[in-house]
C-alpha cells in the first residue's frame, strides 16, 4: 500500500464530531513512518502551486528542513528557504515581530509557506501567512503542541501575550521517524500539553455554565477522550513507544481542530494557560526564557486540578465566604494592580462585577446550581492523585520550582493570571467567594 496514501488523515478521522459552531475546511493531513520524503507530493494533493518560502531555524533544518527543500525542488516547486531565530540554534519565543521580519525577507511574496519546526515556528510562518493572506503548510517536527491545526498563533505582540488569528493549513504532514527523533524535552511538553484538556474543558463547561460562553458539548467530550487515551500511557510516551508517539501526535492535531469546531481556543484552554502565559510575559521583560510551553503548562493544570478540589471540598460555595462589601473593594484593587503588572488591556480582561449587588447575585446563583454543575464540570476533571501521577511517571514537572518559578513570583502569577484574559475560569470562581491567596499555599507548589 502507498505509504503517503495510507497515512492520509481527514478532519473526521481525528476528530468524529458531528456539531460545530463552523465547518473546518482544512487541507490534508498525514501521520505515518517514513513520509517526508512524499513531501512535495502532498503539497501537489493539496492544491499548492508557484513560489515557495520555508521558514525553519538551524535545529529543524537538520531535523527536517533541508530534506523538505530538496524534496519540493524535486517535486518542481520553486523554493525559498529562510532561517529564523539564533545562529547557535538557542530556544527563543515566538513573536509576531519575528513573523513581520519573515515577510521582510521575501521580495516577491511566495504564493505558500511551508513551516519546518514545532509550536515556534509554526505560529511565526502561519502568521505571516495569514498577515498577507497566503496559503500555509506545516511539517511537525515534535508531537509538543496543537499549532500545526489550530485557529490562533500563541504569540508575545507588544509584551503581551495573545492570541492572534491564523488560516487553516493547507496540508500537514508529520513523519513519525522525525517526531520520535525530536528531543526527549519537546515530547514530554506535549504529553504535559495534551494532559490540561482535562481542567481546560472543566473550565469550558463552567463558563457556559456560569457566564454565558458559547459551548460545544460533543466538541469538549471528544476533546476530553482525546486526553484521556493517553493518561495511562505516560510511561510509553516516556519511551517513545511508536503507539503512544502516533497516538499524542494525532492528538495534537486533534485539538487543534477542536478550536476550529469550537471557534474558539477554549476546548485547549483554560486557567492553565493563563498561568503559562504570565510566565512567558515575565521572561521577555527580563530578557530570560521561559520552560517549554508544555512544562509549564502542566505545572498550571496541577495547579488548577488543585484548585477546583479545594473549591469543592471546602464547600467554598456555601462556607467561609468573604463578605459582599469586602469581596467588591478587594476584586476592585486586585484587577488594578495585576492590569498594571501585566501591561493587559483592560478592553480585553472582563470577568468583574460592576456592582455588590451584581457580585451578590452571582454568588446566589451559584450557590443555587453547584451539586449540578459539580457534575458537569466533574464529567472532565480526574483526580489529582491520579493526574500528577501520571505527570511523573512520564518525566513532566508538577511544581513551579521544576520550571524556573521561585515561590514568590510562582504566587504572584498565580494570582494575576486572573486578569490575562476575559475568559472565565476557576480562579474567578473561586476568587468571587474567597480571595484566590487563601489558596495560594495549598495550589502552588
Amino acid at each position: 500500500m502507498d505509504a503517503l496514501k495510507s497515512s492520509r488523515l481527514s478532519v473526521a478521522d481525528l476528530f468524529p464530531v458531528r456539531s460545530g459552531v463552523r465547518p473546518v475546511e482544512m487541507g490534508p493531513m498525514y501521520v505515518g513512518w517514513n513520509i517526508l520524503p512524499r513531501v512535495g507530493e502532498a503539497c501537489q494533493a493539496a492544491g499548492l502551486a508557484g513560489r515557495a518560502v520555508v521558514g525553519m531555524d538551524v535545529n529543524t533544518q537538520k531535523a527536517a528542513g533541508d530534506a523538505v527543500v530538496s524534496c519540493l525542488q524535486a517535486a518542481g516547486y520553486a523554493v525559498r528557504s529562510i532561517l529564523i531565530g539564533p545562529a547557535d540554534g538557542s530556544r527563543f519565543l515566538s513573536n509576531s515581530n519575528l513573523s513581520r521580519w519573515m515577510l521582510s525577507q521575501c521580495d516577491p511574496l511566495p504564493d505558500f509557506f511551508v513551516s519546518v519546526g514545532a509550536g515556534t515556528l509554526t505560529d511565526i510562518v502561519k502568521y505571516a501567512a495569514y498577515l498577507v493572506e497566503k496559503p500555509f503548510a506545516a511539517v511537525a517536527t515534535a508531537a509538543s503542541v496543537d499549532a500545526y491545526t489550530s485557529n490562533i498563533a500563541a504569540m508575545v505582540d507588544g509584551e503581551v501575550k495573545k492570541s492572534l488569528p491564523c488560516r487553516a493549513p493547507a496540508m500537514v504532514l508529520a513523519d513519525m521517524d522525525v517526531i520520535a527523533g525530536a528531543p526527549p524535552d519537546l515530547t514530554l511538553a506535549g504529553y504535559g500539553d495534551t494532559l490540561a484538556k482535562f481542567t481546560s474543558c472543566g473550565d469550558w463547561v463552567m463558563a457556559h455554565e456560569l457566564w454565558g460562553e458559547a459551548y460545544q458539548r460533543e466538541v469538549a467530550v471528544a476533546t476530553f477522550q482525546s486526553a484521556r487515551e493517553l493518561l495511562d500511557r505516560a510511561e510509553a510516551v516516556r519511551a517513545r513507544e511508536p503507539k503512544a508517539m502516533e497516538l499524542l501526535m494525532r492528538g495534537q492535531l486533534a485539538l487543534g481542530i477542536a478550536m476550529w469546531l469550537a471557534d474558539s481556543s477554549r476546548p485547549a484552554s483554560g486557567a492553565e494557560h493563563l498561568v503559562s502565559h504570565c510566565w512567558d510575559m515575565l521572561a521577555v521583560r527580563e530578557h530570560t526564557l521561559p520552560a517549554y510551553h508544555g512544562y509549564q503548562v502542566a505545572v498550571g493544570t496541577m495547579q488548577m486540578a488543585r484548585l477546583y478540589e479545594i473549591f469543592d471540598r471546602e464547600h467554598v460555595w456555601r462556607d467561609g465566604v468573604e463578605p459582599v462589601r469586602e469581596a467588591f473593594a478587594r476584586l476592585g484593587r486586585e484587577r488594578q494592580t495585576a492590569l498594571a503588572r501585566l501591561g493587559a488591556d483592560p478592553a480585553e480582561v472582563g470577568k468583574n462585577w460592576e456592582s455588590e449587588a451584581a457580585l451578590s447575585h452571582f454568588r446566589q446563583s451559584v450557590s443555587l446550581v453547584w451539586p449540578q454543575l459539580r457534575d458537569k464540570i466533574g464529567e472532565f476533571l480526574v483526580p489529582v492523585y491520579e493526574l500528577e501521577g501520571a505527570y511523573r511517571r512520564a518525566g513532566c514537572p508538577v511544581e513551579a520550582a521544576a520550571v524556573g518559578i521561585d515561590p514568590a513570583t510562582a504566587e504572584r502569577t498565580f494570582l494575576d493570571a486572573r486578569y490575562l484574559r476575559s475568559r472565565f475560569t476557576i480562579l474567578d470562581l473561586f476568587d468571587a467567594f474567597r480571595p484566590l491567596s487563601s489558596a495560594v499555599a495549598e495550589v502552588v507548589r
